[in-house]
């Protein structure tokens, strides 16, 4: 195939007084590359970068950037605002703290007055989706890998909806 994806590869760079600064190099690649070819050729990217920057690196990664497929006739919807959003908090895999899904402009279909309704279909379908594996041979995960099982919550975490307001926006299943 020919070269028609978009990459970056980016790692964070940390310097002797502990500041940290990104750095990306842009890719153009062949679709049908493996995960582990990617792999690879980061590492050499990264091996390279090591050699010629004096900071030690602390994280490396892979975006990856695709055409949107779903429809998205009528959006964004008027009156929509990013801050006016959600959190669905999932237990995850052998811990006791939850993992907190932050869901922007949250759509007013997903509220019963100012209460999350975790049984709204389309809000279901999606806590539905994170909670079920395998995934890619995997499963959604919080940020240390532990698999997300199950809804803990979900409530309100607007600027309208702090701390005091709390109580009344959450949501248990």
């Amino acid at each position: 195939m020919a070269a028609s994806q978009h990459i970056h590869f980016s790692a964070t760079i940390q310097d002797a007084a502990g500041i940290k600064g990104a750095k990306t190099s842009q890719l153009f690649i062949d679709p049908g590359q493996t995960l582990t070819q990617i792999i690879t050729a980061l590492n050499a990217w990264i091996t390279a970068l090591t050699a010629i920057t004096d900071g030690k690196i602390v994280r490396q990664g892979v975006g990856l950037t695709v055409p949107v497929t779903v429809d998205q006739a009528g959006k964004p919807v008027s009156g929509s605002e990013l801050d006016e959003g959600a959190v669905v908090d999932f237990d995850q895999t052998a811990l006791s703290t939850h993992y907190g899904d932050f869901i922007p402009a949250f759509y007013a279909g997903g509220l019963t007055g100012n209460v999350v309704n975790l049984a709204a279909t389309d809000l279901a379908a999606y806590t539905t989706l994170l909670t079920t594996a395998p995934v890619l041979g995997g499963a959604y995960t919080g940020l240390g890998n532990e698999s997300l099982t199950a809804v803990y919550r979900a409530f309100q975490a607007d600027r309208t909806h702090r701390r005091q307001l709390f109580s009344k926006s959450v949501s248990y299943p």
